[in-house]
This record gives C-alpha cells, sequence and structure tokens, in this order.
C-alpha cells in the first residue's frame, strides 16, 4: 500500500510537471492589465507582489478574515494547502506542515521545540510546548503562511514552515475609527449567548510625522459540553459538576501600536500586544455516541492564557539598502487547573492538579537589506534570543483517604541563541535568478529539574535534583531557482534544510521510572531535521483574474523526535530513524464574473516512517517502517464563493455574501504498532461549512452569518489515550454557530 501511495504522487508529480511546462508557452505571449489586484508580501523581508515569491506562499488578508469569519490560527491552518492542525480548543492549536507533525498524543506540559514558527510583528512567538496561541484577528493587516522550511531567514523554529502575524501601521494623516459588535448563539448552549465587541482608533498626532493606532477587543463564548460526572457519583457536586454548558470562554486584549517617521530615512515602529483568556472547562468529550457530554472529568478545570509581547523595529535607509533592528519581549503565562483523570497513574483515584507554565523570551535581530542597481541583491544579519520557562505541577488525590501529594516537581528551562544568516539573489539573466542562503546557529539549552514526593504514593523516592544540557549547532544551507517565463508565470526550484533542538523530558517522566525499577525514556532527546525539495509554478491568467499555482515537494526527516509510551506509564520524547513526506498542492482564485469570485485549496500528503522504532520494549510493541505519520490527514481541501451586488434602489450600498467549506481527510491519531496497540486511533475525516450575508455601506455593514452550518461535531484528538475507556476524552469543534455582526468605520 505504502508503495502505491508512492508510485501515485510520483505520478502526479510528473503530470502536473508535464502541464505546467505545456502551458508555459502560450502564457509568455498574454498582455498584462492594466490595473492589476496585487497582493504585496514581506516574507523575504523584501516588500514584493506575492506572486512573484518562489516558494509555496498563503496569505489571508484582514478584510478576508472578516469576510469568512476567521477567528484563530486552527481556522487559518484548515484554509491552507499542506497545513493541518490539532485543534485542542481555544489558544491550543498544534500545527504541521506537509507532513511534519508532532508524533505524539501531545501533554502539554512536556516541552519540545515547535515545529512551525509563528511571529508577531516580527517576533517568534512559538510556544516550545506545542500548543500556540490564537492571535486577534481584528486589525489585522495579513496573515502570511510559507510552507518548507524557512530556517536561512527565519532559523530553528521554522522547520516546517512559518506563519507570520503583521499588524496594521497607523496612518500618519488620518484620523480613523472602527468598531465591530457580534451576538450569536450556539447549539447545545442551552440559551446562552456568544457576544464579541472589537473597537480601533487611529490618531495621528503630527501630521505626516508620528501617529498611533489603538484598538481593544472581548469575546465570550457560551459553554456547549455538559459535565456529567456519572462515573463517580460522590465527587460530582463540589465543584459545580454536573453542569450544562461547562466550557465557557472569555478572552479580551488591547493592541498599542505608535509609529514615528521622523525623516524619509528612518522609521521607528513601536507595539504592544495583551492579551488574555480563561476556559471554565477544557473542551473535551467522552465520544461520539455521548454526544456533547463529559463524564471523565469530576470537577470544572479552569485554564488561565495570557502573553504579553512588546516589539521596538527601527528601519534607517541609505541609498544602497536598508539596515533594521527589531527587538522583541514575549511572555505567555499558563495556569490549568482541575481534576486530571489521567494524574493518579494508574492508582486508581482521580487526581486533581495545579499546572502552572510561565515563558519569558528576550530577541533581537540586526539585519541588512540590500537594494543595489546591479545583479546582485542580498540580506544579511544577525540574531540573539534568551529563553526561560518555569513549569510547576502539583497533583494530589481528589478522593478522600486516597494518597495525598501524588506528584510534586518543577522544571527551569533557559535557552540562548546566536545565529548569523545571510540570502544571496544574483539575476544571472532577466528571466533567471539564483538564490544561495545559509544560517549558523549555536543554541545551549540546559535544566534544573526537581522532584519532590512528600505523601503516600512514591514516599520511597527522595528529593531529586537533576541538571541537564542539551547543546545544538547547526548549519542550515539554501539554494532557490527561479525562471520568470513571463510577467505572470514563474517556475521555481528550491532546496532547503531545517532543525530544531532536542530538549529534556520532564523528571517525573524518568526519576519514578527509575526508582520502580521499570522501563522508562531517555532523560534528554537529541534535535531533528529535514531536508526538503520543492518545485512549483505561480501562474495568473485571463488578465489575471484566474490565479493558479501549484507545488510538488519531497521531505526526507532525520532523527524524528516522536512521543514513546514506556509500560512504566510515563510518556516522553525520544527519537525515531527516518520518515519522508511527499505531496501535492494547489490553489487559484477565479473572477468568474465581476460579481462573483471563487477560490479554492487542495493537497495530498503521504507521510510514513522509513525505519521503525521501539515504542514499548517490554511489550515488544514497535512502529514498524511503512507506518503512517499520525497527524497526517491524507487530503484537504478548502473553497470559498464570494458574491456582491447592488441593494436595490439603495446606490449607497451593496450586497455581499461568503459561502466556505474545508475538508480534512482522515488521519491517525497515534502511530501503530505491532501487535496491536490498544492506544491506537484514527480520526475520521470531517468538513465544516460556513455562511455570511451581508449589507454594506461607506460608514457601517450589517451581516448574519452561521458557523458550522452542517452542525458537524468531529472527534479532533484523544487527550487522555492511557487511561480506562470510560474515561476516554476527545476535543471537539464547536456545534452550529447563528447570529449577527454590525461593523462601522468613520
Amino acid at each position: 500500500m505504502a508503495q502505491d501511495k508512492g508510485a501515485h504522487v510520483s505520478a502526479a508529480m510528473t503530470i502536473c510537471l508535464g502541464i505546467a511546462l505545456a502551458i508555459s508557452q502560450p502564457a509568455a505571449a498574454e498582455p498584462a492589465p492594466s490595473q492589476p489586484d496585487e497582493i504585496i508580501v514581506t516574507a523575504r523581508f523584501r516588500a514584493e507582489r506575492d506572486q512573484d515569491v518562489g516558494m509555496a506562499l498563503s496569505v489571508v488578508s484582514g478584510a478576508e478574515a472578516q469576510q469568512q469569519g476567521v477567528s484563530s490560527l486552527a481556522d487559518i491552518a484548515r484554509r491552507i494547502p499542506g497545513v493541518s492542525v490539532v485543534d485542542y480548543g481555544p489558544n491550543k492549536a498544534d500545527l504541521g506542515f506537509r507532513g511534519l507533525a508532532n508524533v505524539s498524543i501531545t501533554t502539554n506540559w512536556q516541552r519540545s521545540s515547535a515545529l512551525v514558527g509563528v511571529y508577531l510583528d516580527d517576533v517568534a512567538v512559538a510556544t516550545p510546548f506545542n500548543v500556540q496561541r490564537s492571535f486577534n484577528l481584528y486589525d489585522i493587516e495579513r496573515v502570511e503562511i510559507a510552507r518548507g522550511p524557512q530556517g536561512t531567514l527565519y532559523g530553528e523554529g521554522a522547520m516546517g514552515g512559518s506563519v507570520r502575524y503583521i499588524t496594521t501601521d497607523p496612518d500618519l494623516n488620518d484620523i480613523e475609527g472602527r468598531l465591530r459588535t457580534m451576538v450569536s448563539s450556539t447549539q447545545n448552549a442551552d440559551g446562552a449567548l456568544n457576544w464579541r465587541a472589537d473597537a480601533v482608533a487611529n490618531l495621528p498626532i503630527v501630521p505626516n510625522r508620528f501617529g498611533v493606532r489603538i484598538g481593544a477587543f472581548q469575546n465570550e463564548e457560551a459553554g456547549f459540553i455538559d459535565y456529567s460526572a456519572t462515573n463517580i457519583p460522590a465527587l460530582a457536586t463540589p465543584n459545580g459538576v454536573p453542569r450544562e454548558g461547562a466550557n465557557d470562554f472569555r478572552e479580551y486584549g488591547v493592541r498599542l501600536v505608535a509609529l514615528a517617521s521622523p525623516s524619509p530615512r528612518l522609521r521607528v515602529r513601536l507595539s504592544a500586544d495583551v492579551e488574555q483568556s480563561h476556559n471554565d472547562a477544557e473542551q473535551t468529550i467522552n465520544g461520539a455516541a455521548n454526544g456533547l457530554t463529559n463524564s471523565g472529568h469530576f470537577a470544572l478545570e479552569p485554564q488561565n492564557d495570557r502573553s504579553t509581547l512588546v516589539s521596538a523595529r527601527t528601519d534607517y535607509n541609505f541609498s544602497s539598502g536598508t539596515i533594521s533592528s527589531v527587538t522583541g519581549y514575549f511572555q505567555r503565562y499558563r495556569e490549568d487547573l482541575g481534576l486530571d483523570p489521567a494524574a493518579s497513574f494508574g492508582l486508581g483515584f482521580p487526581a486533581t492538579k495545579n499546572l502552572s507554565m510561565d515563558e519569558t523570551a528576550l530577541s533581537e535581530e540586526l539585519r541588512f537589506l540590500s537594494n543595489l542597481t546591479g545583479r546582485l541583491n542580498f540580506v544579511v544579519g544577525a540574531y540573539y534570543k534568551s529563553t526561560n520557562t518555569d513549569v510547576a505541577l502539583v497533583d494530589f488525590s481528589a478522593v478522600a483517604g486516597a494518597p495525598g501529594t501524588v506528584l510534586d516537581e518543577s522544571e527551569s528551562y533557559d535557552a540562548e541563541q546566536m545565529a548569523v544568516f545571510g540570502e544571496f539573489r544574483y539575476r544571472a539573466t532577466p528571466r533567471l535568478t539564483a538564490t544561495i542562503g545559509a544560517r549558523f546557529y549555536r543554541e545551549r539549552l540546559s535544566a534544573v529539574q526537581v522532584w519532590r514526593q512528600p505523601d503516600q504514593v512514591f514516599s520511597v523516592i527522595p528529593t531529586t535534583t537533576v541538571s541537564s544540557a542539551v547543546p545544538l549547532d547547526q548549519f542550515l544551507p539554501k539554494l532557490l531557482l527561479e525562471y520568470a517565463a513571463s510577467e505572470d508565470l514563474l517556475f521555481y526550484a528550491s532546496a532547503a534544510r531545517g532543525a530544531r533542538n532536542g530538549g529534556v523530558n520532564v523528571t517525573s517522566t524518568v526519576t519514578v521510572a527509575e526508582a520502580r525499577g521499570v522501563p522508562g525514556v531517555p532523560r534528554t532527546f537529541d534535535g531533528d531535521s529535514v531536508w526538503s525539495y520543492e518545485m512549483g509554478a505561480r501562474s495568473s491568467w485571463l488578465d489575471r483574474r484566474l490565479i493558479l499555482n501549484a507545488a510538488l515537494y519531497y521531505v526526507a526527516w532525520s532523527d524524528v523526535q516522536v512521543q514513546l509510551s514506556p509500560p512504566s506509564g510515563f510518556r516522553g520524547f525520544g527519537n525515531a530513524g527516518a520518515a519522508h513526506s511527499q505531496g501535492l498542492e494547489l490553489e487559484s482564485r477565479l473572477e468568474l464574473t465581476p460579481a462573483l469570485t471563487f477560490s479554492g485549496a487542495l493537497s495530498y500528503n503521504d507521510a510514513q516512517f522509513d525505519d521503525g522504532y521501539v515504542d514499548q520494549a517490554a511489550l515488544g510493541r514497535t512502529v514498524a517502517a511503512g507506518t503512517r505519520m499520525p497527524n497526517t490527514p491524507d487530503w484537504t481541501a478548502a473553497i470559498a464563493l464570494d458574491w456582491r451586488s447592488g441593494f436595490p434602489n439603495w446606490s449607497r450600498a451593496e450586497i455581499n455574501a461568503n459561502f466556505n467549506a474545508q475538508y480534512v481527510g482522515e488521519s491517525e491519531g497515534r502511530a501503530r504498532t505491532a501487535p496491536l496497540d490498544p492506544a491506537y486511533y484514527e480520526i475520521d475525516s470531517y468538513t465544516l461549512a460556513n455562511a455570511r450575508i451581508s449589507v454594506d455601506t461607506d460608514n457601517w455593514s450589517v451581516t448574519l452569518f452561521a458557523d458550522n452550518i452542517l452542525d458537524n461535531n468531529t472527534l479532533l484528538h484523544q487527550v487522555n489515550g492511557s487511561v480506562a475507556p470510560s474515561r476516554l476524552l476527545w476535543t471537539t469543534n464547536r456545534p452550529r454557530t447563528i447570529g449577527l455582526e454590525f461593523n462601522a468605520h468613520f
């Protein structure tokens, strides 16, 4: 079967390449339109038209996000070819690009470097715990999503690709105000309403020299999951359980951007973004047969998440180029309280937990971007980042008479990274351009871990303090060839390397296993790396009414970081051998008529382990070579239809309607072991569809919307696969939600 899939992908690559070559000649003769609808991006730090960038790059503008009701990182991921997401609920998106996904049932307190770089205003904000935060998309200029390793320009965090949020600059000349209010109702929320309010003000303090833009938002979403606590009734009252609609969610935040341009050469931009959210309970259910019900948690599990970003960017223009400095401070604090069905480690009683994670990072990047008139242009730079992460976890029994403190540990991680990088772009002919890039970075990760167990369960284990270190030195080269067959047709081929550091397993996963004399996981695990090979075409047709982009790729992954499940029950990370991923991505946008536009995305991915590895040695469970990689859907697709028309008898208004749908193919939630693995499970394919219709004028709009109109409630991912089936929990998506939105602009 694996060979058949590989043959299918190879055939698809050959066919698509042949089609691209066949159509290249007519395209050269097509006239360029007089007023093209261009999208300007800065994925290579240089402002350029997106169709002129030789990589698989997708852009979601702020206007498009509002038009389609996109509100989270998971929403964005489902619309982009080659991108997969494990959605654990609000502000818990685990991204995978092109088959590079976390090969585990992710536990959100075990530290490993992210596979995908996430950036807000050029500052890295990806968490090392694989659950990424969704930043407020209101008043976002655009989000740029680049697939494939972006190590040359973005470093270690972008082994699979990058996601860049670019917030809107202040307008230095005009006063502006924007307001959005929204109210909606969700199926199974028992009549409780969702509501949201956003506001933005733009103030030019000194015209053409200095201005500020400030925005604020508040969002409240009603819970739709009923906590029933049916299998231990004695615990069903102290913390508000049973409770209908237990997973209420609230968030709010402010964003401030100040822009100064004291001279034509100098530009200084300061920004601050503070966002905070609270869940009353996790967005998990027992399974399809039980509906939107959670009987595995016997108390609410409130969660708090707060992020703070402060950044400063200074650009100074010379005649030969621009020197830029980007300084960033990012802090994210998370707190997870309540009952954990898996925390008693199979000892037969539920345990409550108090988990906190405090991540702080300070970074500085200095780069020079040339603006030369000859054939050669380049960008060179240096980067420094210092990160500290403190984790504290206390688990204790929730049942009177049972042992007291089950687990008490603290983890402190310090990482320091230094890098130098450069990309040199040489225009060999008017049509052919070659880019050679490289990045060398050095990172030192150190950890101090303390284990304490003062009570009964593991009292034979003394207090233990362990210090560990994981060094990493990496060289990340890149080669890109771009051939412009015409102004509207670009062919490209690239080879690039990406890497990420290893890590240190949490002390309980090692210390307790060692003390009990059972097989466990290693204290530390190594980094992994990829070589990615890609060729593609970015094309425009029919006077640029049709955009058609295609990419074919092959990724070779070495020393894959995987999650091991030894008989001790204490999961942790380790390294497997090699794996590969290959596939096809297509994106299109077609203006069918002046009033109707279609856009679509399609991708196929085949990702497999090349080498087998041992998952549970004592039980003889191994993952065999040829096993499909977990959390990597084979097919994904997305479509959108936008229609606009004049409003009858009202020349100043128009009607706009949008329908969009996303399909995610089946995948495996866990690598299958042989013989049969009781923890193995599959994730079924699912489709989400949304619709919006609005009346728009120059100053205001009213929108009626329906999200998840099919009311498709999907089992997205298991979150505690090792516990008893009666307490097996899955994350799920929000049911059908219908509402009204009002926007004003002045």
